[in-house]
């Protein structure tokens, strides 16, 4: 056995990062649909962030980092969603009953 369950999401993270770097983590993979589907995930948000560096010039900042955050749960709360499993929408304190 490889791992006795399947590697954290910063295993799974630094994975993304530095494949080389884990081993263990992609035998693991090889034989595991919901660490393939996670990965799946964190390589799709790692292009996202890519793009949004690239855009912004290389690097994102603080404030820029703030506005992206802001921007994404606006949209999240516009679609119904919220920022977090269980989370009611960002804004949804300052709203009266």
């Amino acid at each position: 056995m490889i791992f006795g369950r399947c590697p954290s999401s910063q295993r799974l993270e630094r994975y993304v990062r530095e494949a080389a770097a884990e081993p263990r983590v992609a035998r693991h993979v090889e034989r595991c649909e919901k660490c393939r589907a996670a990965l799946a995930e964190l390589r799709e948000d790692a292009e996202l962030l890519a793009q949004l560096r690239a855009a912004a010039g290389g690097d994102l900042g603080d404030e820029r980092r703030r506005r992206i955050v802001d921007i994404c749960r606006r949209a999240l709360d516009e679609s119904g969603l919220s920022a977090a499993p269980g989370e009611p929408p960002a804004d949804s304190a300052a709203s009266p009953p």
